[in-house]
């Protein structure tokens, strides 16, 4: 029997697949985002609250949301379009033009947006793994991938659940540490066991080189901190 050959760094060829993958990440964006979230006092509405949306989640009482980029430019949109969302066609908010630090994290993503909005999960709520429709909107086209990044703003007792035909893991995010995900591959869900409310931003963008550099693997394994001074 011939020698099993070493593998080192150079050899792998994996890493995160914007079709079928999820990401968390290496990163963690560091911000008091808590003081730009207290002075969004207008436009909070329930999710799940209108029949219309293209969820079959039970999600009504569980969450409220805010836009901080919308097809109308309010904060309190919160159309679902059935048509692929082109990123030119929506407006910052409000909410995003008076959130200095929500502001920085949200430029800091260097690539086209289309909705970008915070999730409030209200305490001791669940909402099951389900999948989304951004890139069925698109036709599936894989010159235009849409992915989405999923990153708590405040520190709580909270966990995502990721699933597809592989793996399924359960991951408490710290705040400013992110996933990206395609949400018509990727199921997810959410828990809370908190007391309080749990703040996710959550921006649908397109996929780009920049996301594939912050997304490739690295041969070293170490955690990076940026403060959105």
């Amino acid at each position: 029997m011939g020698k099993i050959k070493e593998h080192t760094f150079k050899d792998f060829s994996g890493g995160y697949n914007p079709k079928t993958g999820f990401f968390i990440s290496r990163t963690v964006l560091d911000a008091d985002y808590t003081q730009d979230i207290n002075r969004i006092v207008e436009g909070w509405v329930n999710m799940y609250a209108d029949p219309l949306l293209q969820h079959n989640v039970k999600g009504a009482g569980k969450f409220k949301v805010v836009s901080l980029k919308s097809r109308n430019g309010t904060n309190e949109a919160m159309d679902s379009p059935p048509e692929p969302e082109i990123p030119a066609n929506f407006k910052y908010t409000p909410a995003y033009y008076s959130s200095p630090s929500l502001r920085k994290v949200v430029d800091w993503f260097q690539c086209e947006k289309t909705r970008v909005r915070i999730f409030r999960q209200l305490p001791g709520k669940n909402l099951e793994l389900h999948h989304d429709f951004d890139n069925e909107k698109q036709n599936f086209n894989d010159d235009n991938i849409m992915v989405r990044l999923l990153m708590p703003l405040t520190d709580r007792d909270a966990y995502l659940n990721l699933a597809n035909e592989n793996s399924d893991v359960m991951v408490k995010l710290e705040k400013g540490q992110f996933a990206i995900i395609n949400v018509d591959t990727i199921w997810h869900g959410s828990i809370t066991y908190d007391d309080r409310p749990r703040d996710m931003l959550n921006i649908i963008m397109k996929w780009n080189d920049w996301l594939y550099d912050l997304t490739r693997s690295k041969p070293l394994v170490e955690l990076e901190r940026i403060k959105l001074a």
